[in-house]
């Protein structure tokens, strides 16, 4: 049995946005009718502190989070889906 202990921390280093802009009080999540995103983390430093089986397992970089969701299939509203980042 692998027995996996640890955890990470992030420091975000950009503000989080929303599909048109920055939040604001009566911006909205959705992306197209039915499909909402939202970008909580950017651009984040982490860090990694991790024993697997008793081997320690840590690094350090850079990390991202966002979340999509709707109440239909992605396929269905949007037909296809590009991500780019600069």
């Amino acid at each position: 049995m692998e027995l996996v202990n640890g955890g990470m921390t992030t420091t975000p280093i950009a503000p989080p946005p929303l599909p048109c802009g920055p939040p604001t009080p009566l911006a909205t999540e959705l992306i197209v009718p039915h499909v909402g995103w939202t970008n909580a983390v950017p651009d984040a430093l982490i860090t990694v502190d991790s024993t697997i089986n008793g081997s320690t397992l840590q690094f350090a970089g850079v990390s991202y989070h966002d979340k999509y969701w709707g109440d239909q299939p992605l396929l269905d509203v949007e037909g296809y889906w590009y991500w780019g980042s600069v």
